[in-house]
């Protein structure tokens, strides 16, 4: 039985957190799973990288798990929609604030502000799930407004610089990333080349040992913003080295 300790006392998820509407309960117990590791990775001897990429992926799930919950209350008519969405915002801010905390901390600060991450979750895990989502779980329900979870992203926390190219080259910064995709923004216009459905490749600048991604153009923006689909599908570390540089 997965649990997890709570205020001197053990927490089940089964038993204490499910709310009994099945798309929320699903994400809720990947985010207690998620909680869970990084308690059990705190437990061993962790490097910075382990905790970075173990914490990254926490905040990346967090941001689209609270997403679809605002959907859902707000497309239901919830009545208490602002209020918890505020508590949302305020927990998605300090989550990428910890994180952050994580990335710039020196060698033998990282553990304290990856346990500090950890109770920080838990508590609001916990806490948010048993009282302001109990409150709200019959606003939750998907019904039939087709509203479906999409693949977790994560906002860049640095501004990576990233090279585009097919007919000539351009440059730009990762604004956001996800698995199977990147936004971007160009340091200068849009070139008439790089135009919807056009095949690329991207590069980190400065070019790394691991080459070059291919993609190719979904969408563009006037306001030098690119959207790219890439051709495989980035695992968490590969995220984390993106972000990362």
């Amino acid at each position: 039985m997965e649990t997890i300790q709570y205020k001197n006392k053990s927490i089940n998820f089964e038993n204490d957190l499910k709310l009994g509407v099945e798309q929320i309960d699903e994400q809720h117990l990947t985010l207690f799973r998620l909680t869970r590791s990084v308690s059990q990775l705190l437990d061993k001897s962790p490097s910075q990288h382990e905790i970075d990429v173990c914490t990254l992926e926490l905040e990346a799930y967090v941001q689209e798990h609270l997403g679809f919950e605002e959907t859902l209350m707000s497309k239901n008519g919830y009545p208490g929609f602002q209020s918890h969405k505020q508590l949302h915002d305020d927990f998605t801010k300090t989550a990428r604030e910890l994180r952050s905390k994580i990335s710039n901390s020196g060698s033998n600060d990282f553990k304290q502000a990856a346990s500090e991450v950890f109770e920080t979750l838990l508590n609001w895990l916990v806490e948010h799930i048993m009282d302001v989502d109990q409150k709200a779980k019959d606003y939750m329900i998907p019904r039939d407004f087709g509203v479906q979870p999409r693949p977790p992203r994560i906002n860049a926390t640095k501004n990576v610089v990233v090279e585009l190219s097919g007919e000539q080259k351009v440059s730009g910064f990762i604004k956001n990333i996800g698995p199977e995709s990147l936004l971007l923004t160009l340091s200068s216009s849009i070139p008439q080349w790089l135009s919807e459905g056009v095949n690329v490749k991207l590069h980190l600048l400065p070019l790394g040992d691991d080459g070059e991604i291919n993609c190719s153009i979904t969408r563009t923006y006037p306001e030098r913003n690119v959207v790219v689909s890439l051709d495989k599908k980035l695992d968490i570390n590969q995220i984390a080295k993106l972000i990362n540089g």
